[in-house]
Parts: C-alpha cells; sequence; structure tokens
C-alpha cells in the first residue's frame, strides 16, 4: 500500500532526490514550502512518514521527532553529510530505520516497508524524553568536523549520478525502434554524464576546502577515495565502486598540482 512520506532534508537538492527515491519505490513524498517547518507540518496534516535528514541540528532534529512522536507518524533517518557508518550508530542510537546516500529506490522501498511494518509499535524507539543522549550529541558534532565526514556537496552529486544510471537502465529495459525512446535514452544519458561532471566539481570543491585546511595531496586522496568507495558501493559492484574512487584520485591531484 502506497504512503505518504514527508521529506525533511539540510539541503534541498537531496531533498528532491531523496524524494524521488521515494516514489520510485510505489510511495508519495511531500516537501516542505520555505514559510513551512516540519513539526508544525506533522502536527497540522500528519505524513504516515518523515524522512528527516541526520546532519540537521539536534535542535531541529529533536523538534521534528517530538512532532512525530506526538502524531504517531514513523521517522526514518537518512543524511547528507554523514557516511554510512555514522549515520548507522545515529539511526541505532534512536533505534530508528535508516538508509545512507547514495542508494537505489530497491532498498529504500525496504527500509520504508520496514517503517510500515513498525507502524503499530514502538518498541524499537527511543523514549520520548531523550530524543539524543548527551554523549551521543557530542559524537555528532565530531563527526562533523571530521574529515571523514561527507560533504554535502559530494552526497548530492554520488545521488544524482545513481539516480540518473537508474533512469537509464529502466529506459533501456523498454527501448525499442521508437525514435521518442532512443531520443529519451539520449537525454538520459546526457543527465548521467552531467551528473558525473557534478561529482567531480563538488570532489574538486572539497579538495581545496582540504588543501586550504593545510591536508597533504597524499591525506586529501586517502580520505575522498575512502568515501566516494563506501558511498559508491551501496549502489553498484564494488568493481564500478572502486573505478568512481579511483578517477577521483585524478581530480584530487589537479587541484593540489594547481
Amino acid at each position: 500500500m502506497s504512503q505518504s512520506f514527508l521529506v525533511v532534508a539540510a539541503d534541498p537538492v537531496i531533498g528532491s532526490l531523496v524524494g524521488e527515491l521515494v516514489s520510485f519505490a510505489g510511495h508519495r513524498p511531500r516537501y516542505l514550502r520555505d514559510d513551512e517547518s516540519a513539526a508544525s507540518v506533522i502536527r497540522k496534516r500528519p505524513p504516515f512518514g518523515v524522512l528527516l535528514d541526520a546532519s540537521k541540528a539536534d535542535q531541529e532534529v529533536n523538534a521534528v521527532v517530538r512532532a512525530a512522536r506526538e502524531q504517531h507518524v514513523q521517522v526514518v533517518y537518512f543524511a547528507s553529510s554523514m557516511s554510512s557508518a555514522e549515520l548507522r550508530a545515529y539511526a541505532e542510537q534512536r533505534r530508528a530505520p535508516w538508509f545512507a546516500l547514495p542508494n537505489g529506490p530497491k532498498l529504500v522501498g525496504v527500509v520504508l516497508a520496514d517503517a510500515i511494518a513498525l507502524a503499530d509499535s514502538s518498541s524499537r524507539y527511543a523514549p520520548f524524553e531523550n530524543v539524543v543522549a548527551p554523549d551521543f550529541a557530542q559524537s555528532k558534532r565530531v563527526m562533523q568536523t571530521d574529515l571523514g565526514s561527507m560533504p554535502p556537496a559530494m552526497t548530492a552529486a554520488l545521488v544524482a549520478t545513481q539516480r540518473a544510471q537508474f533512469l537509464v537502465s529502466q529506459a533501456e529495459l523498454v527501448r525499442h525502434e521508437s525514435s521518442a525512446l532512443r531520443r529519451e535514452t539520449s537525454e538520459l544519458l546526457a543527465e548521467a554524464n552531467a551528473s558525473r561532471s557534478a561529482l567531480r566539481d563538488a570532489v574538486r570543491g572539497y579538495a581545496v576546502a582540504l588543501r586550504a585546511r593545510g591536508v597533504s595531496a597524499r591525506d586529501a586522496q586517502t580520505v575522498v577515495k575512502t568515501l566516494l568507495f563506501e558511498s559508491a558501493v551501496t549502489v553498484s559492484d564494488e568493481h564500478t565502486a572502486d573505478d568512481v574512487a579511483l578517477e577521483s584520485l585524478d581530480w584530487v591531484s589537479e587541484v593540489y598540482a594547481a
């Protein structure tokens, strides 16, 4: 059964892409207007669930979670600037479903199905009075200043690349000699290439920031390669993920050689 999920993201681009994953998984995404707060929308027009960006400030996350608990709305976490391991620890602290980015509609669908199955149970959720434990709040602050946290721009570019590749593969499944479908596939391939360019630009921007912080070229390459491989392998085979990670080394080298 299709359900509505409110998307609450720290980055609007990532929010839009997450919403598309929700649609691909067979559910209905909802978005906030610029003049709306997530907590007030949940109280006034409760969705079935809320997809909440764990990268948002603790105060914002807590307000959304409290409103969701009051209205019996399911909370599912994702993150625009955490690694998969960081997000897992964050969600498990709150005993809530989660999915890392980038990811595909199949896994997102499984996670949302899990949230639906949990609709009548509160046993896996943390106590209302202690939405974020103080010790974990401190750990999160450390995560957000660590070089190992994924920058939002890189996350958005990876998600966009994965989305474009998914659409291309779907178009190829139904492709025939129709000129309209050939044109559509060509446009999707162009979108995939544009997403790859966005990923390159995001990696180069991150490398500029690392260089400004005094990080060596070798260390910057290690950080970027590790982040991209860990994220890319969640939605592709290891060979493809390794290709993306290795290509990133050249992008980092270009920045440090400039």
